[in-house]
């Protein structure tokens, strides 16, 4: 059984992912501000590694159905509807509304997931949950990624204390581990 650690989401390649799982981690902002989106009614929640992106993606869509949220170095982009806060994601304003969202770190770590079979976001918010859940494929698979998001494609400390805590939580009850 093998968990691979990505400390940023600089270090994995197209196709590293395919049919594993894989948690992705921004301890900090993007998964926390994602879990609490989905949780107050929001539709889904689409990552973007660029604000530029984001805009893309939502040209040709119908403009009530969608918000543009996100941060460039912990700042709202101009121009988006929200930032990348967890406070902003209230049911009144994210209910039935799909969420198009660029962050300097978090996202850009989802799109570095593409590919993987199941990929489930790390958050202290949801860690129990998110342990469950990545468990039962862990078992099956054998394999799993963490990928951190990194603060500007650098080594951040909470995101790989988090990832240490995921794979110590997932060490228990394994029996064969290697």
């Amino acid at each position: 059984m093998r968990i691979d650690v990505y400390f940023t989401p600089l270090g994995p390649k197209e196709g590293d992912f395919a049919g594993r799982g894989a948690i992705v981690i921004d301890i900090l902002r993007a998964t926390t501000t994602i879990i609490t989106a989905l949780a107050n009614g929001a539709k889904a929640v689409v990552p973007a590694a660029t604000s530029e992106e984001a805009v893309r993606l939502t040209a040709n869509l119908e403009k009530n159905g969608y918000l543009l949220a996100g941060e460039r170095r912990a700042l709202k982009i101009e121009g988006f509807q929200l930032g990348n806060s967890p406070r902003e994601m209230t049911p009144a304003v994210v209910a039935g509304k799909t969420i198009y969202l660029a962050t300097t770190n978090g996202t850009p770590a989802l799109v570095a997931a593409q590919g993987a079979e199941l990929v489930v976001l790390g958050a202290a918010a949801n860690f129990k949950a998110a342990t469950e859940r990545v468990r039962a494929h862990f078992q099956n698979r054998g394999e799993l990624a963490i990928i951190c998001a990194g603060r500007e494609r650098q080594f951040a400390r909470e995101d790989a204390y988090t990832a240490g805590r995921f794979v110590k939580a997932l060490k228990r009850g394994v029996k064969a581990w290697c």
